[in-house]
């Protein structure tokens, strides 16, 4: 009786989690898209972040080495580009 309470509780909880992300992920892609956010002015670097994979880009480095402004300049690149 107790594992049917423990099962039913995991799934519960997955689907909280769940769609907790799926609003995270809205909010975020409405902040991102709304006219009063603007991203801050970016140069152009050497170094890109390969987007066309699937898999999660780690992008590391000492303080103030620009690795913020690198995801900003991939954020405008993506908009630009008109990705969803």
């Amino acid at each position: 009786m107790i594992s049917y309470w423990i099962c039913i509780s995991l799934i519960l909880f997955n689907d909280i989690m769940e769609n907790r992300k799926e609003r995270l992920r809205m909010v975020i892609e409405e902040y991102w898209r709304s006219e009063r956010s603007e991203l801050p002015k970016a140069k152009a670097r050497d170094i890109e972040l390969k987007v066309e994979s699937d898999l999660i880009n780690d992008v590391i480095g000492p303080r103030r080495a620009g690795k913020t402004y690198l995801m900003f300049l991939t954020i405008k690149e993506l908009l630009k580009s008109g990705v969803d």
